[in-house]
């Protein structure tokens, strides 16, 4: 039973990973305003069923984006500054790998930062 449930467990993520990719390709591209589940779900070759199982709406989609890049950057973060002295030092190399990260990623801190109308995201990539 337990090998069930996690060969079950197992798809369940890669399924979300699957989805995720595909909207944050989509928002990447054409941005998020214009792109629809149904997009979404035929770029990720899933059901719109299995999507809405894991997203009950294209702002939740954002929300797991937004979630998926903050913990990138802060096990980024982590690993810089795991080896700098504490204080300002630390500090100074933690904000320069974050700001580095975002614009490794430009296109996709575009859609968090300035496409995204809903604040309390926007806070939260802040």
């Amino acid at each position: 039973m337990a090998h069930r449930a996690t060969e079950r467990r197992q798809r369940n993520e890669v399924a979300r990973s699957r989805l995720l990719d595909a909207a944050r390709q989509l928002f990447m591209r054409q941005g998020y305003a214009v792109t629809t589940m149904a997009q979404v779900v035929q770029r990720a070759r899933t059901s719109i069923g299995n999507c809405y199982f894991h997203f009950p709406n294209k702002e939740a989609l954002l929300r797991g984006i937004v979630e998926d890049f903050a913990q990138r950057i802060a096990r980024e973060i982590d690993a810089a500054t795991a080896i700098a002295p504490g204080g300002p030092a630390q500090l100074a190399i933690a904000l320069a790998r974050g700001v580095e990260i975002v614009l490794e990623q430009k296109e996709l801190a575009r859609v968090l930062l300035v496409e995204t109308r809903q604040p309390e995201l926007r806070s939260l990539v802040l």
